[in-house]
């Protein structure tokens, strides 16, 4: 089951984050290979955004948050149930 955070992700990385943490990401890079001359970087792209993510969804409105838990019980409901899973497979 999807954290909050991860529900929040998918209602709103698309429309509202994809750009700001792409152009963040680019920052982030360059500012550490200025830093680390030579040293790999401590997080990836990935883990750069599950951080973005969360600290954006705890900055969230009240209403963003029923919002993004209505969206949460939403995949909860599409997702296939265990008696389903056993005869996909």
């Amino acid at each position: 089951m999807l954290q909050p955070w991860q529900a929040y992700h998918g209602l709103t990385y698309e429309s509202k984050w994809k750009e700001e943490i792409n152009q963040s990401w680019e920052e982030y890079t360059v500012i550490w290979a200025k830093e680390n001359p030579g040293q790999p970087l401590i997080k990836t792209r990935f883990e750069f955004m599950n951080a973005f993510m969360k600290e954006k969804f705890e900055a969230e409105t009240l209403e963003m948050k029923e919002r993004v838990e209505e969206y949460h019980r939403e995949m909860v409901a599409k997702s296939p149930t265990e008696n389903n899973r056993a005869f996909q497979g």
